[in-house]
């Protein structure tokens, strides 16, 4: 009982805590500086809502899963190297961080990856019950293979829009706007922000800037102006 409340505190609790009030790592929530791993956002945000929705129906029912603990074994198991990944480097920050004691979230990371390892070693074996040995070895390995791709295309395509408002027009602004506008939590609107502040002052009332302008507040409901770290 006591594993299992731990399953729960690190493989769902606090993995949502970490998102929802994450200051820099992947969100910008007080407009006072750059997200330290912004780029891969999209990646982790989806890849963490699958997982913790997975490991809440794993904890709530288990063996009563059957063949499905094959596709949650895979899954599980890149949640896994992902949150490692994430947690070594974070351990720099997380060890100055101690000093305010938020640092301690930092750590989250590797305990969850244990967490998701351990799950993933268990539902793999009880899918054994309801699968074949090449069923069950092929399912595990898909579904890790979607877990990994699926984000990753979706942070490729937010990164190259991200990109291409960095360097086009005004049009094309607001036209990739519109489209970031639909996966808008996904967004580091950051790096917006930093595009506009690094124009020149003259250039900051130009139809791009104003459009930059629009994009952000779009994306993040807040004025671009809200902080000016250059000036």
């Amino acid at each position: 009982m006591t594993q299992k409340r731990f399953d729960w505190i690190f493989g769902v609790v606090m993995p949502t805590v970490c998102i929802f009030f994450d200051p820099f790592v992947f969100a910008n929530r007080w407009d006072t500086w750059s997200t330290l791993l912004g780029t891969f956002r999209p990646f982790v945000y989806l890849l963490s809502f699958f997982s913790i929705l997975l490991m809440a129906a794993w904890l709530l029912w288990r063996e009563r899963l059957g063949g499905l603990s094959a596709v949650i074994a895979g899954v599980f198991a890149v949640a896994s190297l992902t949150s490692l990944a994430i947690g070594v480097v974070l351990i720099p920050f997380s060890l100055v961080g101690l000093i305010v004691l938020i640092g301690v979230l930092g750590f989250t990371p590797l305990f969850t990856s244990v967490i998701y390892l351990r799950n993933s070693v268990r539902a793999f074996r009880s899918a054994k019950i309801a699968l074949t040995r090449n069923t069950l070895i092929y399912s595990a390995a898909v579904a890790g293979i979607f877990a990994l791709v699926v984000p990753y295309v979706v942070n490729v395509a937010i990164v190259r829009s991200l990109e291409r408002i960095k360097y086009g027009d005004a049009q094309t602004v607001r036209a990739e706007g519109r489209k970031l506008q639909f996966v808008a939590p996904l967004v580091d609107a950051s790096e917006l922000q930093m595009d506009y502040w690094r124009m020149p002052r003259e250039a900051r009332d130009t139809e791009k800037a104003h459009a930059l302008e629009e994009v952000y507040y779009d994306l993040r409901g807040k004025n671009i102006q809200s902080y000016t770290p250059f000036d």
